[in-house]
């Protein structure tokens, strides 16, 4: 596998620092952080990290994750899609975007509160 777990979860919190950065450099207070990263930021972070890009990382998130029924939470009508539009490979890109998605989402919070102007930091 080319990312050991320690990797894998490094990459997760750096897709949750740069998401609550870009939402510190937007808003004014947590409040507004909050809403910008579960509005938009969380996914666009998500969407644009190299984990969710190249199909080489799909099958090791899928092996470390903690969360690889998470798809079930976007539903079964996409991932369906995802295997008839693109075959085995579409499926695995989707299934490791949904896995990566709630990883990240796992630790936002924490994120959030830690950044410099976050709760913890007032």
């Amino acid at each position: 596998m080319l990312i050991t777990e320690r990797g894998y979860f490094d990459r997760i919190a750096d897709i949750a620092e740069c998401a609550v950065t870009n939402a510190f450099e937007q808003a004014d207070n947590i409040e507004d952080a909050r809403e910008l990263v579960y509005d938009c930021l969380l996914h666009e972070a998500v969407d644009g990290s190299g984990i969710a890009i190249y199909n080489r990382y799909h099958l090791p998130v899928l092996y470390y994750t903690a969360n690889d029924d998470a798809w079930e939470e976007f539903g079964d009508d996409a991932a369906a899609a995802a295997l008839k539009e693109g075959g085995i490979t579409q499926l695995h890109a989707y299934l490791a975007y949904c896995a990566i998605y709630a990883d990240v989402n796992d630790i936002i919070e924490d994120a959030l509160n830690e950044y410099p102007g976050g709760r913890r930091n007032d």
